[in-house]
C-alpha cells in the first residue's frame, strides 16, 4: 500500500466534516502551488519546502516521466474524490 493509500484510508475513518476540512486544505493547497512556473518559482521559498515533499515531488514526476499516459486531470480526480466522499 502506497503512502496516498494509507493516507486516503486515515481520512476515511475521519468525520464526515473533518474529511470536507481536509478536501478544502488540498484543494487550497493545489490552488496555492498551481502557479504557472515562473510564478510559483518567485512564491516558493525552496527552504519552505521539506526535502521529504521534494524527494516525493520528484518520485512523482520520475513516474509521470515513464509513464505520461497515466496522468489524469485535476478535474477527473477530484470530481471522482468528490463522488466518492460526498463532497462538493
Amino acid at each position: 500500500m502506497t503512502s496516498i493509500e494509507e493516507t486516503i484510508n486515515k481520512l476515511l475513518l475521519l468525520p464526515e466534516d473533518v474529511q470536507r476540512q481536509a478536501l478544502d486544505y488540498i484543494d487550497s493547497l493545489y490552488s496555492k502551488y498551481a502557479l504557472p512556473v515562473d510564478q510559483l518559482e518567485e512564491s516558493v521559498d525552496d527552504e519552505e519546502i521539506p526535502q521529504e515533499l521534494k524527494d516525493l515531488l520528484n518520485e512523482r514526476l520520475a513516474a509521470h516521466e515513464r509513464n505520461p499516459e497515466n496522468a489524469k486531470p485535476w478535474d477527473e480526480v477530484k470530481q471522482k474524490f468528490e463522488f466518492k466522499y460526498g463532497y462538493k
